[in-house]
């Protein structure tokens, strides 16, 4: 038989030393624990792409401009009021046109908004879902020579972005 001496404490072989921390320093060292459990989950789930809690899918939407720029009528993308659909846009290279990506909110909000807008001959809905990348590229580079996918909406956090009207 092998014994110890840690802290002034005599172990036999086979036993513990957790077994000899005070009940209150073992509470302690378990909320720590849990503590630490909470803030590693809490972290992930906010570290989580931005659209991911939305339904995680965006869409790209090609409108035509409306408002005459005055500053009781500005230009803005002809979107439905009100929709509670965070979107950014970029003109197209003519000005006539707004490629928008619509993100967040609720799924079924934002697939109504797309279904309004599909009732107008001039507005083009692409989803990640259905269309492949090369060919959304392809079709809006029609629209803006420069435009990229990857990089669409990229800059500050938030530059751009809007909320309904």
């Amino acid at each position: 038989m092998i014994d110890f001496c840690v802290r002034g404490v005599i172990l036999h072989e086979g036993e513990s030393t957790f077994a000899y921390i005070p009940p209150i320093a073992r509470l302690f060292v378990r909320l720590i624990l849990h503590f630490s459990l909470l803030l590693t989950v809490g972290f992930l789930v906010v570290a989580q792409p931005p659209g991911m809690a939305g339904g995680g899918e965006r869409s790209l939407v090609v409108v035509p401009m409306i408002g005459t720029g005055t500053g009781a009528d500005p230009r803005r993308p002809a979107l439905p009021k009100d929709a509670g659909i965070a979107f950014r846009y970029v003109l197209s290279d003519d000005g006539a046109t707004a490629i928008v990506e619509l993100s967040g909110g609720n799924p079924l909000q934002r697939r109504k908004m797309e279904s309004e807008l599909q009732k107008d001959s001039r507005v083009k809905v692409f989803r990640p879902s259905t269309h492949k990348k090369d060919d959304v590229e392809k079709e809006i580079r029609l629209l803006k020579k420069d435009f990229d996918l990857d990089s669409f909406g990229k800059g500050p956090a938030g530059a751009g972005l809007a909320v309904g009207r």
